[in-house]
């Protein structure tokens, strides 16, 4: 009798230690694979543009009400026919000259500033869209002209927006254009305080105890996006022109040599000078 309870009792061990390791490694299981979804669904596929504009299938966030953030990868079909959907610019707009004029409003409790830009376009494919950078909690675009270089002749604005997920400034015009085109841009801003971009500060002058404002710029990696319009992408590269208008009394620095000044009555100030600075390599 006592060997027979023996058997039986460690049988019953047995199925029950056999019944928690298959309950365990269930367990384990269905952990493993929420964790996994959990994953997928956050980050979602990657992947690069190429060099030469092609798409190899970029990624956009995707929100409900009801669900958790998602990704969505868009075909290059797709791509093309809404470019701003890519995270990096096309490859078939190629800026070639900035002339960019800034003032910068950083006197007294002023923190804000407007200007103008023109860039010249080299157009390698027709398109309709012409996308560039612009951070719109710094700054918005006020104007938009686009003109044919070789004609001279104006090329009708469709529309203008912005895609902010990219902080992209799409403009769509009446017709394909190809070759070099001018786009003229009008653009106001806020001079910000967090030490890039396009940005205020201040020193105290400790011959006098007087608190003296400035206005200074940090465009590395991709903060020109903040001060004007533009194609801020370190692989896209072009040669500036630049113009700072300012009150006499104060000093402007560009990074190439002075090449004139003049008085200006522009940019609602009384008393301004207007430097000019040579072009840029």
């Amino acid at each position: 009798m006592g060997g027979n309870q023996n058997k039986k009792l460690k049988c019953c061990l047995a199925v029950v230690v056999i019944i928690s390791v298959i309950a365990a490694v269930a367990v384990g299981a269905v952990v493993w694979k929420l964790t996994k979804d959990a994953y997928a669904s956050s980050t979602g596929t990657k992947a690069l543009a190429s060099g030469n504009g092609s798409v190899d299938g970029q990624v956009e966030s995707t929100t409900s009400s009801t669900q958790q953030p998602t990704r969505r990868t868009y075909t290059a079909e797709e791509i093309k026919e809404k470019p701003w959907l890519s995270t990096r610019l096309p490859r078939d707009v190629i800026p070639v000259h900035y002339d960019v004029t800034l003032f910068p409003n950083f006197y007294d409790g002023f923190g804000e500033f407007s200007g103008n830009s023109t860039i010249e376009v080299n157009v390698t494919s027709p398109t309709r869209y012409i996308l560039l950078h612009v951070h719109t909690t710094y700054m918005n675009v006020t104007g938009t002209h686009v003109t044919d270089n070789t004609t001279g002749d104006e090329i009708d604005v469709i529309r203008t927006f912005y895609h902010t997920p990219h902080e992209f400034f799409v403009i769509q015009v009446g017709r394909d254009v190809m070759g070099f085109v001018k786009l003229t841009l009008q653009f106001q801003g806020t001079l910000n305080k967090t030490l890039v971009g396009f940005y205020k500060s201040s020193y105290l002058n400790t011959l006098n105890g007087q608190t003296r404002n400035l206005a200074a710029s940090k465009f590395e990696p991709t903060y020109a996006r903040r001060a004007f319009p533009c194609f801020d992408e370190p692989n896209i590269k072009a040669e500036f022109t630049i113009t700072l208008i300012h009150r006499p009394e104060y000093i402007a620095l560009s990074n190439m040599p002075q090449v004139g000044n003049e008085s200006v009555k522009e940019f609602n100030l009384n008393a301004k000078v207007r430097h000019r600075y040579k072009d840029s390599p």
